[in-house]
C-alpha cells in the first residue's frame, strides 16, 4: 500500500513538474484539473520544487505580477476615498 502511494505521489508530482515546465502560467487551479490532486497536494509538490530552486523565476515573476495588482487596488481604494470625500463635502 505504501509503495502504490508513493508512486502516485512521484508519478503527480512528474506531471505537476511537467505541465509546468510546458505552461509556466498555469495557477494552481487549473493543476489541481489537471493532475487530479487537491489545492493541498499541488501545495506540497510546489513546496518541495520551491524548496529545491526550480521555479524561481516563475515565483519571482508572480511575485512582481502580485506587487503590481496591490499597488493597483491600493490607488483605486484612495481614488474612491477621495471620490467619497468630495461627495460629502458638496
Amino acid at each position: 500500500m505504501t509503495i502504490r502511494r508513493g508512486q502516485l505521489r512521484e508519478d503527480a508530482h512528474f506531471r505537476i513538474l511537467s505541465l509546468l515546465n510546458d505552461n509556466p502560467e498555469m495557477s494552481r487551479r487549473d493543476l489541481e484539473t489537471v493532475v487530479g490532486v487537491s489545492s493541498v497536494g499541488i501545495h506540497h509538490v510546489l513546496g518541495a520544487v520551491l524548496d529545491k530552486g526550480r521555479i524561481t523565476r516563475a515565483l519571482a515573476r508572480k511575485v512582481e505580477e502580485y506587487k503590481a495588482l496591490r499597488a493597483e487596488i491600493e490607488d483605486l481604494r484612495a481614488g474612491i476615498k477621495a471620490d467619497q470625500a468630495l461627495g460629502d463635502a458638496v
